[in-house]
């Protein structure tokens, strides 16, 4: 039976004994820890040796030195500041009087940054940049003796603050404002540029950037009058609260269907979405209880209201964008037609009916007066011609 043994082993960094060396991968036996001595600032680029029970690895020209700074993340808040999280940013008297690091090539002494230390730096960008357009690039921090961090990329987070232009169910043009909205990085280098919606799918194609380095993009067509507009870059994503300008809705015509009662009216920008869509009579916003759309496309919009009047102006408001006016005229239905007649029947029967009772009584006045008349007519021709018959008797 063999007993297992321990072997002798050395590890030494240049002249310094690395103590206490213990196997960390018990069944590889490829990984080793040990313990260095305490070393100064200078000791650096120290080489390394290893042997085991006298025999010398061959070890590639790997180098150690003490105090050797290091970045392992790098955070973004909303309030543009940048955390930088590492190790070994001071000295080994833990001082950062020397110590500085370098962002895209401007270099910042880490002395007057106030929240700092040995593992952590925080950076406000506007007040170490002063600009807005601050490209993605790498930071490096540096400490005494020339030693440097591993260069670490820095990913801004984009930032809408506003989009430019108008669209319609066809697209459109438009300019999106805001901040670290960079289509290069500091090395010239193309960032990866996405610009979708809310469901990330691409809602903008062919962005280009002008000098205010503002993305100018098109638009795809939309099915929605809602479009909220997200900007990506390198992988870092930006506020999803900004919305895209739509059309007002525009009424051109009108229809009546008057033997289901449907309103119908023509033209642009009505959407889909009956939610989004009020109705306006003259200057009242009618409640959802005053009317039923019973069709609805971007170019026309079908209803039927509760209360019908023969003329009225309406407004389609959709989304909180109001049409033109249209004024419209309804005909009325056969009933009314028909209360209307019977009563103008009745106020003419009331004006009418006396006339005959009058005719016959005027009628009656005239032939009573032409008899009259003619009784003496006749009296005076009887006198004409015996004159003696109304004459009296002289003796009488």
């Amino acid at each position: 039976m063999i007993i297992p043994t321990s072997s002798d082993i050395l590890i030494k960094m240049g002249n310094k004994i690395c103590s206490s060396p213990t196997n960390i991968d018990d069944v590889k036996f490829t990984t080793l820890k040990c313990t260095m001595p305490q070393g100064f600032e200078n000791d650096e680029n120290l080489p390394i040796s290893l042997s085991i029970d006298s025999i010398q690895a061959d070890i590639p020209p790997f180098k150690f030195t003490y105090y050797l700074p290091k970045v392992t993340k790098v955070e973004q808040d909303i309030n543009n500041t940048i955390t930088i999280l590492g190790d070994n940013f001071d000295n080994s008297q833990q001082l950062m009087i020397s110590s500085n690091f370098t962002f895209n090539s401007k270099v910042i002494k880490l002395n007057t940054i106030a929240n700092c230390s040995k593992s952590s730096l925080t950076l406000s960008l506007p007040q170490l940049f002063n600009d807005s357009n601050i490209l993605n690039g790498d930071i490096i921090v540096y400490t005494p003796y020339s030693k440097s961090t591993n260069p670490i990329p820095v990913k801004l987070i984009p930032s809408i603050q506003e989009v430019k232009g108008i669209i319609n169910k066809n697209g459109g043009i438009i300019t999106i404002i805001g901040k670290y909205l960079n289509m290069k990085r500091f090395n010239n280098e193309n960032t990866v540029l996405k610009i979708m919606n809310l469901q990330n799918n691409t809602s903008c194609y062919d962005p280009s950037q002008n000098n205010d380095n503002n993305i100018i993009c098109t638009h795809l067509p939309t099915t929605s009058v809602i479009n909220n507009i997200i900007v990506s870059i390198d992988g870092k994503q930006s506020n999803t609260d900004i919305k895209v300008a739509f059309q007002s809705p525009i009424i051109h015509s009108f229809e009546f269907q008057s033997e289901i009662s449907s309103i119908i009216l023509n033209g642009e920008n009505f959407g889909n979405d009956q939610s989004l869509i009020q109705i306006k009579i003259g200057n009242t916003i009618l409640t959802p209880d005053q009317y039923s759309i019973t069709q609805l496309t971007f170019e026309k919009v079908e209803f039927q209201l509760v209360s019908l009047k023969t003329t009225q102006d309406i407004t389609i408001i959709v989304n909180q964008q109001i049409s033109n006016s249209l004024e419209i005229y309804i005909p009325l239905k056969t009933t009314e037609k028909a209360t209307i007649s019977k009563s103008q029947i009745d106020l003419l029967l009331g004006i009418l009916l006396p006339l005959p009772f009058i005719a016959v009584a005027i009628f009656l006045i005239l032939k009573l007066y032409t008899r009259s008349n003619e009784r003496k007519e006749i009296k005076r021709f009887k006198d004409f011609i015996d004159p003696t018959v109304n004459q009296k008797n002289p003796s009488q």
